[in-house]
C-alpha cells in the first residue's frame, strides 16, 4: 500500500490522504465488512499511533478487531490487531489493559504455526517492556528469558 511507504518515509500527512481516499472507496463499493477495510483501519491505528495519536489509534484497531472478529469468528488469529491496541495502550500509561492484550496477542502467535518469530519475539520483548514500567520486575525478567531461550532455538 503507497500509504505505508507514505508513512514509512515519514510523510504522514501524504499517508492520511491517501488512506481517507481509501476509505471513501471503500465506502462507495459497499465494502463495509471487507478484508480491505480492517486492513485499512490497522493502517490507519499504525499512523496514527506513529504521530502521537495514541487514542484515535486505539480506536481504529479496536474497531478493526471488532470488525474482523464479526468476519471471521473471536478464535481467529488477530494478533497483529491485538498487539496494535497493547501498544497504543502502552503509550498512554494505560499497562494493566496492555498486559491483558500483549499476553493474548503473543498466546495467539504462539499457536499460529504461520506468525514470524521475529514477530513474536519483538511483541514478547514490548510485553516485558510493559510490565517492568508496571512494576512487575519478575514477571518482565521471566518473559525477557523465555523470549532469549526462543530467540537461541531459531
Amino acid at each position: 500500500m503507497l500509504a505505508y511507504y507514505y508513512s514509512e518515509s515519514g510523510n504522514y500527512a501524504g499517508a492520511e490522504e491517501l488512506l481517507i481516499t481509501a476509505q471513501e472507496i471503500y465506502d462507495e463499493a459497499a465494502l463495509e465488512e471487507h478484508l480491505y477495510m480492517v486492513q485499512l483501519l490497522r493502517t490507519r491505528g499504525a499512523l496514527k499511533q506513529a504521530t502521537g495519536s495514541y487514542a484515535e489509534a486505539l480506536s481504529y484497531y479496536e474497531d478493526a478487531l471488532a470488525m474482523a472478529e464479526r468476519m471471521y469468528g473471536p478464535d481467529h488469529h488477530h494478533a497483529d490487531l491485538i498487539a496494535g491496541a497493547a501498544r497504543a495502550n502502552a503509550s498512554m500509561s494505560r499497562f494493566k489493559p496492555a498486559i491483558r492484550l500483549y499476553a493474548d496477542s503473543v498466546e495467539r502467535m504462539q499457536a499460529e504455526s504461520t506468525v514470524a518469530r521475529p514477530v513474536l519475539i519483538k511483541v514478547r520483548q514490548e510485553l516485558a517492556g510493559v510490565l517492568e514500567k508496571d512494576g512487575q520486575s519478575d514477571k518482565a525478567q521471566a518473559v525477557r528469558e523465555e523470549t532469549a531461550s526462543l530467540m537461541a532455538s531459531q
